[in-house]
């Protein structure tokens, strides 16, 4: 099931490392907070300053900034485990849903539906590294003939169809399987890891969501999480 490029969805940046930097803290918001744990109000004032720093738009491709700030305000004002930091991120980003727009698609039915989603993206981004390799699954370099295996490998996995619940499964077995090729250089392991996440959404259907939207939307965010992963110390 192979669609052409929604004009709706536009290309999300790589993902970087997420670091402690001044620039990616929004312009309006002010450091005053010195508490061991975030309070909602610091949560619910820290997405008004996330959602006027992006002028009150949501845009698919601004995920990966919006990732990044979160984890430097975090970081720079708390201290705090993954599983925190992903509970933490989830309650601004559902706050920075609210106080934002998404350009050309309606609230009514979008809104839920990245509210939904992003907590499982959530997961991923701020998943606890490194995960362990088995190394010498595949020896030659000739990993295009094996691509259909291992896609078929992760379809049966999760039965043919992809929930949201299956997303971070999807694209964490994407990299580790791929990152298995002992004679691939790093970057083509890289690429290796997006084909077969790109195989996998193209042969599964996704129960209540649009493939034409769904697949483009998340072979984008599946191909920047892995290009993140590959660089974050997530593989051992």
């Amino acid at each position: 099931m192979r669609y052409p490029v929604s004009a709706l969805i536009m290309c999300i940046v790589p993902f970087a490392c997420f670091g402690d930097t001044n620039s990616l803290k929004p312009s309006g918001y002010k450091e005053e907070i010195t508490i061991d744990l975030p309070k909602e109000a610091d949560l619910n004032n820290f997405a008004k300053s996330l959602a006027a720093e992006y002028n009150e738009k949501f845009e698919i491709h601004r995920l990966v900034s919006i990732y990044e700030k979160i984890n430097s305000f975090l970081n720079a004002h708390f201290s705090l485990s993954a599983s925190q930091k992903q509970a933490f991120s989830n309650r601004i980003l559902d706050a920075f849903i609210d106080y934002t727009d998404t350009p050309y698609l309606p609230d009514l039915f979008f809104d839920p539906l990245f509210k939904m989603t992003l907590p499982y993206i959530t997961s991923v981004v701020f998943m606890e590294p490194p995960c362990e390799i088995t190394r010498g699954l595949f020896t030659s370099n000739t990993q295009e003939k094996h691509i259909s295996e291992l896609a078929n490998d992760i379809i049966s996995q999760i039965s043919g169809k992809i929930n949201l619940k299956d997303l971070p499964h999807l694209f964490s077995m994407s990299i580790q399987l791929a990152f298995s090729f002992e004679a691939l250089s790093k970057e083509e392991k890289i690429d290796c890891a997006k084909q077969v996440l790109c195989q996998v959404l193209d042969q599964t259907d996704t129960p209540f969501l649009p493939d034409f939207i769904f697949d483009e939307v998340f072979k984008r965010l599946g191909c920047d999480l892995i290009d993140y992963l590959a660089t974050s110390g997530f593989i051992a």
